[in-house]
């Protein structure tokens, strides 16, 4: 009977997860078109003959851009795939897919040392993040939405003390945009809660994470690609840019959590605040309906809330360790 009802909640808190995100990004899914680079990436991929995307997908595969092989061709699977299987719309809900499946991965993953109610809540966040205005772009499925899902997924194996495969999915997105990789750091957060067992992984774990780091930057730098080179012969310049990006847009995203939601409001017309009102009486329903389990001991719950709160912020610093301009 526990099981069953564990179950339910879990699907309970899915699909709730699933219609707000619908409901904030893809209600209007069927006006969606192409925005900024999908122009370059995403249109002469759903406009060219089979035998034309063949050589493009080999061809990017063999010489990748920017030294991501597996950004431009699976980029152009998506699109040549997913528009000949339902148009640009279909396109679209590829990505509301992997945003929900995303969403729930960060559920399961927090629920093992949170509360639900914790859990549906930084699902939730993850989702609505305010700073995050890409969903609507094509190209930026395997740019943040598809590498984040396997991020995810290599969270989970690591969790469940399957190291050698974790690490091996968390490299995968170093193949397509580099920087999802970063937050995968605090993983030992998410598995120890001594103070001294948790250091230890974290030194082990640091030492793997920047080996590979390492050897993916290296055969880049090896092989010739312009931006690894310009980096790492221009690293000094770089660090000011890099330490400000740490620190500015994780102040920025904290001060539109609490901005954006009051502006959209304030602005918005009369329909959006009727999706305002489905999305917040589903956050309350589901919030209202998921039990919070007692605990006997209140201040190992507090120092394990601690050790999650401690692992988000040095994950949402570090993302943006490689966010800066070289200009």
């Amino acid at each position: 009977m526990i099981i069953k009802l564990s179950v339910k909640s879990s699907l309970i808190v899915w699909a709730a997860v699933g219609v707000i995100l619908f409901l904030s990004h893809f209600l209007l899914v069927a006006e969606f078109g192409l925005y900024e680079d999908d122009y370059f990436y995403i249109l002469p991929r759903i406009t060219e003959k089979f035998r034309d995307f063949s050589a493009f997908f080999f061809y990017t595969l063999m010489h990748p851009g920017q030294g991501r092989p597996l950004f431009g061709p699976l980029q152009g699977a998506l699109a040549y795939f997913g528009y000949h299987a339902g148009g640009l719309q279909f396109c679209h809900l590829i990505s509301f897919g992997f945003l929900w499946v995303a969403a729930i991965l960060l559920y399961q993953l927090l629920l093992r040392k949170l509360s639900q109610r914790a859990a549906f809540l930084g699902a939730l966040l993850l989702v609505l993040f305010p700073l995050d205005t890409s969903r609507q772009i094509l190209m930026h499925q395997m740019a943040t939405v598809i590498p984040l899902t396997i991020l995810l997924c290599a969270f989970h194996l690591y969790v469940s003390h399957r190291f050698f495969l974790s690490y091996l999915v968390a490299a995968i997105p170093l193949l397509a945009y580099e920087s999802i990789l970063l937050p995968f750091i605090v993983a030992p957060f998410l598995l120890e809660d001594q103070p001294k067992r948790l250091i230890k992984g974290l030194i082990i774990h640091a030492v793997i994470f920047v080996a590979i780091i390492g050897i993916v930057f290296g055969w880049r730098a090896l092989i010739g690609e312009p931006r690894a080179l310009e980096t790492s012969s221009h690293l000094s310049q770089e660090i000011p840019k890099i330490i400000w990006s740490c620190v500015a847009n994780p102040a920025l995203g904290i001060w539109a959590i609490a901005a954006r939601p009051i502006d959209a409001l304030m602005h918005s017309r009369a329909e959006g605040s009727v999706i305002v009102l489905l999305a917040g009486l589903t956050t309350f329903v589901v919030l209202r309906r998921l039990r919070e389990e007692g605990t006997t001991d209140l201040p190992a719950a507090r120092r394990t809330g601690l050790l999650i709160l401690c692992a988000g912020v040095i994950a949402w610093v570090i993302a943006y360790l490689v966010d800066f301009r070289p200009d």
